[in-house]
C-alpha cells in the first residue's frame, strides 16, 4: 500500500469521498463525440468483467500457435 488512508481518515469516509468524486466525474458534460467519461482503471475493470463473462479473444496467429503447440505435445486442443 502506498498510503495508509486510515491514518488520515476513517475508511468509510474515504470510500464515500471517492464515490462522490467518481459520480462527479461521470456527470461532467462531455465533449462533442464523447459518449462518457471514465475514471482511471475503469476501462480495464469493464474489460476484465467482460472477459470473465465471454472469455478472452485470441488472434488467429495466437490460436493457431496454441493449436500447433498442443499437437506437438500430443495434447487435445479443445477447439
Amino acid at each position: 500500500r502506498a498510503v495508509n488512508i486510515e491514518a488520515l481518515m476513517e475508511r468509510e469516509e474515504f470510500l464515500a469521498r471517492i464515490d462522490r468524486l467518481i459520480d462527479e466525474m461521470h456527470n461532467t458534460p462531455t465533449a462533442p463525440g464523447v459518449d462518457r467519461i471514465y475514471v482511471p482503471g475503469e476501462i480495464e475493470h469493464l474489460a476484465l468483467e467482460e472477459a470473465k463473462k465471454i472469455g478472452v479473444g485470441l488472434s488467429p496467429t495466437a490460436f493457431n500457435g496454441l493449436a500447433e503447440m498442443a499437437e506437438r505435445l500430443n495434447m487435445d486442443f479443445p477447439f
